[in-house]
């Protein structure tokens, strides 16, 4: 008989602490106490959901692997360090032993189950008021759809998880269900999400405007075209983003207009993003590196170049700077995404005027100093670049190459569909009960 899934043994204890306050990959952390007698009043739900937004400053998150790994498995970078595991990523031979990738899905299903174990324990406490419980469980909703929607990114089919493990009795091993039935999910609580939240300007928590970009985004990962379209145009018109006049006052950005969601870091809650990107002459560790095909997408005239390589005009003009420090925050989502989900809705639905599609996505290369596109450009591939030039080093770059059908043609080291996805981590397959080698990824 196979031990119980990681996915469901890191839910019997509760973090429920400030951010900071836990290590995220701890089973048991010290700080952590059983949900059902931490969480009793409006106070303990209020820790609780920062304790749910914490998780994604991990290293294996959004403080790190996963919003790095998506620019390393594409043609963006390359991995100059020596671990194996980021080498196997950089080179796209990854072993389903690989740290990187266990990292990464144990902490989105370590995040899973802290939401739904807030979701169970509202609803035993009465004193909360109607507009803080909507509004709570609104923040949770979106939380569980972006880690479940991550989880298909990195791995196509994922098991679902709506329910949390509280007690011994709990624990159920979860199986692996088609990516159709997971997006039906994600889309569900993305919906209700919108509908439960308001329009908020805090951009490290969720708001009615974050729901609706990321329902924006993942219907263009559906190919839902029309509602893609549909969602982008509503969050640039209805929520009162609005883009950075420069882009390079989006990085840094003490707070920036053009923020949907993001996440904050601190000297006590770091990331190590700046570190692993920087020189090894500037205190970084160097490794991952800017590939030689990125340096070559920038021309000369694009504001975004000395915003994104190092060391660019100088030795801190890039995304992510703090090397010492790791305070860099992350965007999730910015508005500047919506126009090219709009863009790229429209030009692959044929539900939009060419002048229109090109106007958005004009209006992100004005920003950056360059000319409009050509009427003879194919609009899809202008979006794919601009695309890649916007949002280097934000961790969309792999995932784009995959909905675009372009991976193998663009990666050297990409030559089968096999190594699209990666690999369902082993000790998931070992200690799970419902999923067993033969319920692998293909090519592993």
């Amino acid at each position: 008989m196979k031990n119980k899934s990681i996915l469901q043994i890191t839910a019997f204890v509760f973090c429920v602490g400030m951010l900071g306050a836990c290590d995220i990959l701890d089973l048991e952390p010290q700080q952590s106490i059983p949900a059902e007698s931490a969480v009793v009043d409006r106070q303990g739900v209020e820790r609780a959901l920062l304790g749910c937004y914490s998780i994604m400053q991990g290293g294996s998150y959004y403080g790190g692997n996963f919003l790095i790994v998506g620019d390393l498995a594409s043609d963006n970078a390359d991995a100059t360090a020596t671990g194996q595991s980021i080498l196997q990523i950089g080179n796209n031979a990854i072993v389903s032993d690989n740290t990187i990738v266990e990292g990464m899905w144990n902490t989105m299903y370590s995040g899973i189950n802290r939401v739904n174990t807030l979701l169970q324990t509202m609803e035993g406490i009465d004193e909360l008021s109607d507009n803080f419980r909507n509004t709570t469980r609104g923040e949770l909703l979106f939380l569980r759809a972006l880690h479940h929607f991550n989880l298909v990114l990195l791995f196509g089919d994922v098991p679902i998880a709506t329910r949390p493990t509280l007690t011994v009795a709990d624990i159920e091993d979860l199986p692996r269900r088609p990516i159709s039935e997971v997006i039906e999910v994600i889309l569900e609580d993305l919906e209700d999400a919108e509908e439960l939240m308001s329009p908020s300007t805090q951009k490290a928590r969720a708001s009615q405007g974050a729901a609706s970009a990321l329902l924006a985004r993942v219907h263009l990962y559906a190919e839902n075209f029309q509602l893609a379209a549909d969602y982008a145009n509503k969050t640039i018109e209805e929520y009162g983003y609005q883009l950075e006049d420069n882009f390079t006052d989006l990085f840094p950005a003490a707070s920036s207009s053009e923020s949907i969601f993001e996440i904050f870091f601190n000297e006590q809650d770091r990331n190590r993003i700046a570190q692993t990107w920087a020189p090894i002459s500037l205190q970084g560790t160097n490794e991952v590196s800017e590939s030689a095909s990125l340096v070559a997408a920038f021309s000369d005239e694009d504001d975004r170049r000395d915003v994104t390589l190092w060391p660019g005009s100088g030795p801190y003009a890039v995304k992510y700077r703090d090397i010492a420090n790791g305070t860099d925050r992350v965007y999730v989502v910015r508005l500047a995404e919506m126009f090219l989900i709009r863009a790229e809705a429209r030009a692959r639905g044929n539900i939009g005027i060419p002048s229109e599609i090109r106007q958005d996505i004009d209006r992100l290369r004005n920003r950056a100093g360059l000319e409009n596109i050509a009427a003879s450009v194919d609009l899809i591939d202008a979006i794919e670049n601009e695309r890649r030039l916007e949002f280097a080093k934000e961790g969309h770059r792999w995932f784009d190459l995959i909905r675009l059908n372009r991976a193998i043609d663009r990666i050297e080291t990409v030559n089968s569909t096999n190594q699209l996805l990666f690999p369902i981590p082993l000790t998931e397959i070992i200690v799970n009960s419902e999923i067993s080698q033969s319920d692998q990824n293909p090519g592993y």
